[in-house]
């Protein structure tokens, strides 16, 4: 019985044991599948959650990045002056030597340039299209650039950036307008502030169809016509510029060229098919992507906010301003006006840009007199008004004065005279009275040259009869041309062989002597020094040759006189000067003993107690020499020091000790240097 016992509790074991082998295959595979289900129906109901977020990042990320964008632009131009848009232009508008854009009549000191076309960065001067960063890989578009250098070196794209950062702009690609003023009319005149209506519209990059497109909207400050064809107000960002108009008398103001095109009523002034004359060259030092910008005629090719693509023609929007440096400083500029005879639209002397606002301002510059057939000019106001200079005109602003000449009532004898060009097109016209009776009235020639007066002589005469200004009585109309003749050449060579130089010169006088060049130092031989300039083949000098046809002078040389042992010679290179005072002085250091010298291309030795001076002798690209020695001994026959004082242009002097060898010098811009300093 204990035996039977003990085999069924050992089979018993055996039983036990054999259950811990684990699950079966098919147990495995049910389980794995029941757990895939249960993750893929989380995952199904994360998805949604995850895109909602996705989405609604996307939504908080586009608004603060496109209000960051608006709030910078109001930023800027909130308290702007002599605000200039030129919405939707082609290439860059030019800029002139004064720092103007087109006839505008103030200059700017800032431009936003925004592009909708390029991808962001196109205009960095280190931007690089294949560059494997997030922008160019999504194809983002649609950036604000401040170009801050608007003088007389031009626009130029390297004076840029891009405004809040390159990487700004990584996400979205953006839609960026200005339009005109958006404001009720009576808030405007009430108030008397512009503004500026901003349309910001940015878009999401979606992956379709194996590349980026646009169509998801994140921001929409976008302006839209009401039903009724008015803008609807509370649309788009209204810029409040709070220095445009404020005073009625003030020269600030805003203009909004729609298309690139200018309304004559707002900007007088002459301009090309598209509104303003566009610059078509890059400046030097452009990157090749830069150079495209100033093509007016380029196209590109662009994906659309639907995805598709298309052929674009590059429009840009300029928006040019004049930031203010002080609060209460103002600049106050001169102007011909318009229509003036004399140079139009051009610049009347020079600015003033430190007058405090509110000052009585009455110093004008001097007027040209009024040429033949208009009245005394007078300066006329922003506001339109006539200034009394004597009572003068208050400043509150940057102030623009315009000088105006006003063309006289005609007279019953009055006659138009008529001057021609070479090619025979009209060069001017002009009005006088006629001779009446017996009189005799001659013309008066109108400002200025029909020809190019630096090759050519010519005096006016009557067209027809060929008789001679002078010699014309105006009794009606007549019509001059210019006969011309041209100047004579007159070319200068130091070896005798090669031809240094050439001027022109009209026949029948002698060479002015501020037109005489100087020899060559380095074609001087070197026991040589210059004489004086001689006809080739003769002795005759420019001072009394009268030149009769072309010509060609020689350097006429001499020895040069003996130099006792012990000299020491100073060489100088003229690397630039200040242009002022052009004057060379040489002088003892101690002053009063005896010292010789030479210096070549100037004097023969000269033998002085003091100083000598030369002047108009100094100018940029110079080799000077000098060669000084002494008797080591003063008037009274004391022992001094040998030195020497060189002074150019009356600015810092050098001093020098003989010691019988060369001292090399460059001097530039009132220094001397003892290297190149380029």
């Amino acid at each position: 019985m204990k035996q039977k016992l003990v085999c069924e509790v050992s089979r018993m074991n055996i039983g036990k044991k054999s259950n811990k082998n684990g699950f079966t295959l098919v147990e495995l595979i049910v389980v794995v599948v029941i757990f895939g289900m249960i993750m893929g129906a989380i995952l199904n109901f994360m998805k949604p959650a995850n895109e909602i977020h996705n989405d609604t990042q996307a939504t908080m990320d586009a608004n603060v990045i496109s209000s960051g964008l608006i709030e910078y632009m109001d930023d800027e131009l909130r308290y702007a002056t002599n605000v200039l848009v030129l919405n939707g232009y082609m290439g860059v508008p030019k800029v002139s030597d004064s720092g103007m854009v087109g006839n505008y009549p103030v200059s700017f000191t800032d431009c936003l340039v925004i592009d909708n076309i390029n991808p962001r960065g196109y205009t960095n001067k280190n931007f690089n299209p294949s560059a494997d960063d997030t922008a160019t890989k999504l194809g983002c578009r649609g950036s604000i650039i401040k170009v801050s250098q608007i003088n007389t070196k031009g626009f130029d794209f390297n004076n840029s950036k891009i405004v809040k950062g390159a990487d700004f702009y990584d996400k979205f690609t953006y839609s960026i307008k200005i339009g005109s003023n958006v404001l009720d009319k009576e808030f405007e005149v009430n108030n008397q502030i512009s503004t500026l209506q901003v349309s910001l519209v940015a878009y999401q990059p979606v992956y379709k169809n194996g590349r980026y497109v646009f169509t998801k909207k994140k921001f929409d400050r976008d302006t839209k016509n009401g039903e009724d064809g008015t803008i609807e107000k509370n649309k788009g960002a209204v810029l409040s510029l709070t220095n445009i108009n404020i005073d009625p008398n003030d020269s600030a103001k805003l203009v909004v060229c729609e298309n690139g095109l200018v309304n004559p009523v707002q900007i007088i002034g002459k301009f090309e098919s598209d509104g303003y004359p566009t610059q078509t060259t890059a400046p030097v030092g452009a990157t090749s992507y830069q150079q495209e910008i100033y093509k007016a005629n380029r196209q590109v090719s662009i994906t659309d906010t639907n995805g598709e693509d298309k052929n674009v023609v590059p429009r840009y929007t300029y928006i040019f301003y004049r930031k203010n440096k002080s609060a209460t400083k103002c600049s106050v500029n001169f102007k011909f006006s318009e229509t003036s005879p004399i140079t139009p639209g051009e610049d009347v002397g020079d600015p003033y840009n430190n007058v405090a606002k509110g000052t009585t301002f009455k110093n004008f510059p001097p007027a040209p007199s009024a040429p033949s057939g208009y009245n005394a000019p007078y300066w006329q106001a922003p506001d339109g008004s006539i200034v009394d200079k004597n009572v003068g005109y208050a400043i509150n602003g940057d102030t623009t004065f315009t000088l105006v000449y006003s063309e006289k009532a005609p007279s019953p004898n009055e006659v138009t005279l008529t001057w021609l060009k070479q090619d025979g097109s009209v060069y001017a016209t002009t009005k006088q009275d006629k001779a009446t009776g017996s009189e005799t009235v001659t013309a008066t020639p109108p400002a200025g040259a029909p020809v190019n007066t630096e090759f050519n002589d010519y005096e006016w005469v009557e067209y027809g009869t060929g008789a001679k200004l002078a010699d014309v009585n105006v009794n009606g109309e007549k019509t001059f041309y210019p006969s011309v003749t041209p100047k004579l050449v007159v070319k200068f060579s130091t070896d005798g062989t090669n031809v240094d130089s050439e001027i022109r010169v009209s026949k029948g006088q002698k060479i002015p002597t501020h037109k005489i060049p100087e020899a060559v130092a380095s074609k001087i031989p070197s026991d040589k020094m210059f004489d004086k300039w001689v006809v080739k083949g003769s002795d005759v000098g420019t001072e009394s040759k009268t030149i009769d046809a072309d010509v060609t002078f020689v350097a006429k040389f001499k020895d040069k006189p003996p130099v006792p042992s012990g000299s020491s010679v100073v060489k100088v290179h003229v690397v630039s000067i200040k242009g002022g005072n052009n004057i060379i002085a040489v002088s003892p250091q101690d002053g009063g003993h005896q010292l010789k010298y030479s210096l070549k291309s100037i004097s023969d030795t000269v033998h002085f107690t003091d100083h000598e001076t030369f002047s108009d002798k100094l100018s940029a690209g110079k080799v000077l020499e000098f060669t000084f020695y002494n008797d080591g001994k003063d008037k009274n026959g004391n022992t001094v020091a040998n030195t020497m004082k060189l002074q150019f242009e009356w600015e810092t002097a050098r001093s020098f000790t003989f010691n019988g060898t060369m001292t090399e010098v460059w001097y530039k811009d009132g220094q001397f240097y003892d290297s190149n300093p380029g």
